[in-house]
Order: structure tokens, then C-alpha cells, then sequence
């Protein structure tokens, strides 16, 4: 089962973040859909979904220190934005498409607060923002582990959604092209 955002409860300013969690943890795969852009969170293989592990507090990137709970009404903008407008309505403060290397595989970076450090890492994919992973950044370059890591759990949300449609997965792309 498929779960639209407009059939989720609208937001608003009291919006409790374990509750929105559990919401999108029930159907991660289409989160939103409108003027034909969806947003989805990567699940891996083995059922983890990393970005949304990291807004928990619950994924090993998660730091204690800095909770992301309180950063969750931000973020719930973000999708209902990407969702009506597509992603590249948001600002550049808010959205960074990577350049250089990182730009054959379109990668991108979700900021939420910049001064916290909350980020998640992120795919533009024929009209969907695919959410792979979060992380505290803490240095003014994003950090080749967590590029690294974000490329790993795509590779296994498309290895898994390529099990369930009964297809084979796609192939990485090659630099250049």
C-alpha cells in the first residue's frame, strides 16, 4: 500500500515528531506526490531506513548531543514544499546539488538548521527526491564517508525495490556520463 501526503494530516505548528515518524516509518516508499514530484525514504535490504534512524536518535550517525526531534516541523515544511513545487524550490541555503564528482549521480544535500549541523543526504531521481541518510556535520565540506555511505544505502534501496518489482537492479553510472 501507497500512502499519498494528502492523505496524511495536514501540519501544523504543534506537529509531534515521533508521530510523524511513525507515519512515514508505515510507508516510506512514497511520501509525497504533486505537479508529478515525490519524495521517498530509502529503505535498505536489511528494512533499516537510515534518514529516518537518524531522526530518531537511533542510527549510528546520531549524535546525542544534538537531537534532531526539534528540527522535525522544518522538515516537514521541506517535503510539503519539494511536494507542491518540486525540490528545487527551495533555497540554496536549504538544498545543495553536489558538483564535480558527486553531480553524475545527482547527489544532493538537505540542510535544516545550518548552524546545528543537521543534514541528510539525498537523490534526484526522474522527479523524486530520494532521502538516504542523516548525519551531524560539524566541518565546512560534507565528509567522503558520508557521501560514501549515502551511495550504499541507494544502492540497496534500488537493489531491494528491484527484488520486489521482479526486475534487475540498475547499474551504477559511470563517471563522464
Amino acid at each position: 500500500m501507497v500512502v499519498l501526503w494528502e492523505d496524511l494530516p495536514r501540519v501544523n505548528l504543534k506537529v509531534n515528531a515521533q508521530q510523524t515518524i511513525e507515519r512515514w516509518r508505515r510507508d516510506p516508499l512514497l511520501l509525497a506526490y504533486s505537479n508529478g514530484w515525490k519524495v521517498v525514504f530509502a529503505m535498505t535490504e536489511n528494512g533499516t531506513i537510515p534518514a529516518l534512524d537518524y531522526m530518531e536518535g537511533v542510527d549510528i550517525e546520531s549524535d546525542p548531543q544534538w537531537p534532531f526531534a526539534g528540527q522535525m516541523k522544518r522538515l516537514v515544511s521541506y517535503v510539503e514544499q519539494v511536494r507542491a513545487n518540486g525540490p528545487f524550490s527551495l533555497g540554496k541555503n536549504q538544498l545543495t546539488v553536489f558538483k564535480g564528482d558527486d553531480a553524475s549521480d545527482n547527489m544532493c544535500e538537505l540542510r535544516l538548521i545550518a548552524h546545528l549541523g543537521h543534514r541528510i543526504m539525498g537523490f534526484l531521481r526522474l522527479k523524486t527526491l530520494v532521502l538516504t541518510n542523516g548525519f551531524h556535520k560539524e566541518t565546512s565540506g560534507t565528509p567522503h564517508e558520508q557521501k560514501s555511505r549515502a551511495r550504499e544505502v541507494l544502492r540497496s534501496h534500488e537493489i531491494r525495490l528491484a527484488k520486489l518489482q521482479g526486475g534487475s537492479p540498475p547499474t551504477p553510472r559511470k563517471k563522464g556520463r
